[in-house]
């Protein structure tokens, strides 16, 4: 995986996380298309050295059913909030529904499919709260 230069302020880092490599291609897609860049990992160990060596990415998006990488989506989101709190995190799943209060405050959640101008929305919404620009 090549590495990147940091990001500039008003770029938007934005990490895709899914094992299905058609998904993870369309989701990355749409980020891209909305000028934001994304970082892609197909699990959550991938996922977890790319925000270890980064401290420019604003917002996860995860799918909550990862088989691969030895950590699951529940695991992987609680540690990603515990680690680095001033990430936005949005869980995707076809599958499960997550129960009240399965995940820590300001986690949000989207069923599968999902369209992607509402991934990109609440990207920004992500970002405004995280800049106070709301």
């Amino acid at each position: 995986m090549p590495t990147l230069a940091p990001l500039r302020n008003d770029q938007i880092g934005v990490l895709v996380v899914e094992d299905e490599p058609l998904l993870l291609l369309a989701t990355a897609d749409v980020f891209t298309e909305a000028n934001m860049t994304v970082f892609e990992a197909r699990h959550a160990n991938e996922a977890m050295a790319i925000l270890s060596s980064r401290d420019d990415i604003r917002v996860v998006i995860t799918d909550l059913d990862m088989p691969l990488g030895g950590m699951g989506g529940h695991e992987f989101v609680r540690c990603v909030i515990a680690r680095w709190p001033e990430i936005g995190v949005v869980v995707l799943s076809g599958a499960d529904r997550p129960r009240l209060g399965q995940f820590p405050s300001g986690v949000q959640f989207r069923s599968k499919p999902c369209h992607g101008s509402e991934l990109v929305s609440a990207a920004y919404a992500i970002v405004s709260r995280q800049t106070g620009s709301i």
